[in-house]
């Protein structure tokens, strides 16, 4: 592919950029602390205390420095615990001399309540209620670990309902042509996942379909096509301006053209309850009682489909720019949508490696 090590640097840089304000410094603090754990915490401490008090500092800086150069360099910009995940190694070493500074010092005289104050600091925060969990990448918490498999279970188990009822809901596509519009990440990818299991193949239209070839994927399985809409742009923060550009400049045209039997929506329920009233579409109150159970009971927002008619891409449109201007993404000196999605195209088109023909 021609690639090193540098263009990992420069994607990156360029991501971040095209991310635009993303310092979060209070997010990378509960990253680590989720990533780390109050056990694992004390004792790579004990670990540190531990080298300085042998001098051995080369196996210091080893093993504490480039875990502390990484999040320098990083600071900020740890959205998500898995970024830590190089410096398991290094925090594992710690905590295992850690634990060895313990066990030496009970030998000698008076080191024993260092042990087991050391021992009952970990055994409480191992086995205390994991009240304080949020959601990264599954549930975490600082404390609590001995009942987080229960949680990720629930979590899990949540997940692939999820899946099941998205890949039902394309393998009982009728005959003829069905579009399903999506515009969070996870939406995108577990449609695209699930017309793959159910043996739906890609398929060009080519030109012959206003807006469709930019906004849109198209899937047939027998007398079955399934177009899929995307409308997200992932991780930039005017998305909903971009989304709103792409459906009114692509994407209304596409399905205008497309003709479709059926028409769904694909969202988890924080977008549907500020961008479809219940009185409009009456089947968006009962799945938002539904999600509101599963994410009570397992901590996922599941993704939720409601039908719509092509009449509706209107209002969800105006939606996605009232939300917009209440998150501040059309704040002075950002352009207006359609030129929005312009430059978003030119800024991504550097980056972006070129799609593998599709079976025609």
């Amino acid at each position: 592919l021609h690639t090193t090590i540098l263009d990992v640097v420069a994607t990156t840089r360029y991501a971040i950029d095209l991310w635009g304000d993303a310092f979060r410094p209070g997010q990378h603090a509960r990253e680590v602390s989720f990533f780390i754990g109050i056990p694992a915490g004390v004792l790579a401490a004990l670990g540190c205390l531990a080298l300085g008090r042998r001098r051995d500092y080369g196996r210091l800086a080893l093993l504490a420095g480039v875990p502390l150069l990484f999040n320098l360099v990083a600071f900020g910009k740890i959205w998500q615990s898995r970024q830590l995940l190089p410096m398991t190694p290094f925090l594992a070493a710690l905590a295992i001399l850690g634990w060895r500074h313990v066990v030496s010092a009970s030998r000698d005289r008076g080191g024993t309540p260092l042990k087991w104050t050391v021992i009952a600091v970990c055994a409480l925060a191992w086995i205390a209620p994991a009240a304080l969990v949020r959601v990264s990448d599954g549930p975490r918490a600082p404390y609590g670990r001995l009942w987080t498999p229960v949680l990720w279970k629930r979590w899990q188990a949540a997940v692939d309902s999820n899946q099941a009822e998205i890949r039902a809901l394309v393998d009982g596509a009728g005959a003829g042509r069905t579009a399903i519009i999506t515009d969070t990440w996870d939406g995108d990818r577990y449609v695209h996942l699930a017309l793959q299991e159910t043996g739906y193949r890609a398929v060009e239209l080519g030109a012959a379909v206003e807006g469709c070839e930019r906004s849109a994927e198209t899937f047939a399985r027998g007398d079955r096509l399934v177009l899929h809409i995307r409308l997200h742009q992932p991780f930039l923060p005017n998305w909903r301006q971009l989304a709103a550009a792409r459906l009114g400049t692509l994407a209304m045209p596409c399905v205008a053209h497309w003709s479709s039997t059926r028409l769904v929506r694909l969202a988890p329920f924080e977008q549907l309850r500020w961008s479809m009233t219940d009185a409009a579409h009456p089947d968006v109150r009962s799945a938002t009682e539904r999600a509101l159970a599963i994410i009570a009971r397992s901590r996922y927002s599941p993704q939720l489909p409601v039908e719509m008619q092509a009449s509706d891409l209107e209002s969800l449109r105006l939606a996605y720019l009232r939300q917009a201007e209440q998150e501040e993404t059309l704040t002075f000196g950002r352009p207006l949508p359609a030129m929005a999605l312009g430059e978003a195209e030119r800024r991504m088109a550097p980056r972006v490696w070129a799609s593998p023909p599709r079976t025609r």
